[in-house]
């Protein structure tokens, strides 16, 4: 899973190469995919904190699709092209 940072007021940053972007996360002063992928990861640690049924599954690749669906269904369009914004920004 691919997650860019945009700025801080959810702006597509322009650095991101066209169909790599899955999910879009929005950063301050520090940025770009380093900032993005924690803020990405908190927002699928709580999905998953709140799922007992795939939190229990074993380690696996099911496990980790079931994850990344509900991670992407949970994303908001920000009014960017797909190819900058992915699915959108992860809300939880």
């Amino acid at each position: 899973m691919c997650a860019r940072g945009g700025d801080y007021f959810n702006g597509a940053a322009s650095r991101a190469k066209a169909g790599e972007v899955d999910v879009h996360a929005p950063y301050g002063v520090m940025g770009g995919t380093s900032m993005a992928a924690p803020a990405v990861t908190a927002v699928a640690a709580r999905i998953l904190a709140s799922k007992p049924a795939i939190l229990s599954m074993a380690r696996e690749a099911t496990r980790r699709d079931e994850l990344a669906g509900l991670l992407l269904q949970s994303c908001v369009k920000l009014g960017f092209s797909a190819d900058r914004q992915g699915a959108g920004m992860p809300r939880y």
